[in-house]
């Protein structure tokens, strides 16, 4: 692939390198957009957990939105407030248990969702109309298990920053 960098051992089409920069350029563009409409990365991020979970017609809780953006209850409960006082969710009672708070997405973040990630649609879906229905299930898969990956390392890290943060073990006294 023409402009590819050089990969290291194991990785001769530099792939590891390629996703950084993917990783890098997906972030300019969301904090190019964000600052232009006065939103934070997490406050798209939450649009975007909660886009998906209504996409497949799952519940969003308080309390998942938290766990999938590895936030604290208080800063998720202020992500909320933030963006249902801007219009962009909506608190309802679950219609299977009427304690338990479901988020859901208004139609005007939708549209602006449309307005702010359309031009991005746009050019992916030309690059992926480029690749054959077999070469698209390669990517596809490729994909997924990369970010199962990322996923992996994101759990061994916390793992590991918690037994970091651990209290070291008491000695024994002499006496």
């Amino acid at each position: 692939m023409e402009g590819s960098p050089a990969g290291a051992a194991g990785d001769p089409h530099g792939l590891a390198g390629l996703l950084r920069r993917h990783a890098v350029e997906t972030e300019r563009y969301v904090a190019t957009i964000g600052a232009g409409h006065d939103m934070h990365r997490t406050d798209l991020n939450a649009l975007a957990v909660v886009m998906d979970a209504d996409r497949t017609r799952e519940p969003m809780t308080p309390g998942r939105l938290s766990a999938a953006l590895h936030l604290s209850p208080p800063a998720t409960s202020a992500l909320i407030d933030r963006l249902e006082q801007a219009g962009h969710l909506r608190r309802t009672r679950s219609a299977t248990d009427r304690r338990q708070v479901d988020l859901r997405i208004t139609d005007s973040a939708l549209a602006i969702g449309a307005a702010l990630f359309g031009p991005l649609a746009d050019h992916v879906r030309a690059v992926i109309a480029r690749y054959s229905e077999p070469q698209q299930a390669l990517i596809a898969r490729f994909l997924q298990e990369v970010s199962t990956a990322i996923t992996a390392a994101t759990d061994d890290d916390r793992g590991a920053s918690a037994r970091r943060s651990e209290p070291p073990p008491r000695r024994a006294s002499r006496r």
